[in-house]
């Protein structure tokens, strides 16, 4: 495939009225944010719940969340009542006090909102929303407005919210209804070729899949109808010969 699939964009451009956008790992990367979240709260952990730390290093602790979360998939979809859940059993497990459950999960939240943007995601974000209607899917609890982005969306949509995680197709339409479009009138952007692109093109939407060039890689019969490298490679396809 292409990297710059144009010509599959060009005779759906017009049709395009929203544009929602995937948050990890498509705007920003995700895994340094999340490692550093979970330093950030075990270190208040130690300071607070000394119980816990006793019986778990680090890693040790990150890998029974993890575990924790394998065996109750069924919930995965609201990544923070799975998080909180998870604390109140390891409180009653050590002994620690149940409020290091809100607590905890809060000082968690904060840090992993603490994103280091993509180079120009803002930017083209602002200059696409003078175009259309921008609206935020994610299957995790990040917070466009407290990663600086809640000037850049006119809506944002989390699987919690909809009851079901992407590549579920209730989570783009409850996106459509609040964008107040037809599904076949919205482009998904997302890094993730399984829960971004084929979930959209799944339930009627357009998609376009973020990926460096050397991890392009596609192994579906659907295709992306536009592949970049880059957010800030969209304006030049969704904006071109547009009033």
């Amino acid at each position: 495939m292409r990297r710059h699939n144009s010509h599959r964009i060009a005779p759906h451009r017009e049709r395009i009225r929203c544009i929602t956008f995937d948050l990890d790992d498509t705007l920003w990367e995700c895994k340094p944010v999340i490692q550093r979240a979970e330093r950030t709260f075990y270190h208040w952990l130690q300071q607070h719940h000394p119980r816990i730390t006793a019986r778990y290093d680090l890693d040790a602790l990150i890998q029974n969340r993890i575990d924790y979360m394998r065996a109750n998939q069924h919930q995965a979809f609201d990544l923070t009542r799975l998080r909180k859940n998870w604390l109140a059993q390891i409180a009653a497990e050590c002994g620690a006090d149940e409020s290091v459950v809100e607590e905890g999960f809060l000082v968690f939240w904060e840090a992993r909102n603490q994103v280091e943007l993509f180079a120009g995601v803002r930017e083209t974000l602002l200059t696409l929303k003078q175009h259309f209607i921008l609206g935020s899917i994610t299957n995790g609890n990040a917070d466009i407005h407290k990663v600086g982005l809640g000037d850049c969306f006119h809506f944002s949509v989390t699987s919690a919210e909809a009851g079901a995680a992407k590549p579920e197709k209730v989570i783009f339409q409850t996106a459509a209804d609040k964008a107040g479009v037809a599904v076949g009138e919205m482009l998904h952007v997302g890094d993730d070729s399984d829960r971004d692109v084929i979930g959209a093109l799944h339930c009627g939407a357009m998609a376009a899949w973020v990926t460096p060039e050397e991890q392009l890689q596609w192994e579906h019969d659907l295709l992306p109808h536009l592949v970049v490298s880059h957010v800030s490679e969209l304006p030049e396809f969704l904006l071109r010969e547009r009033a």
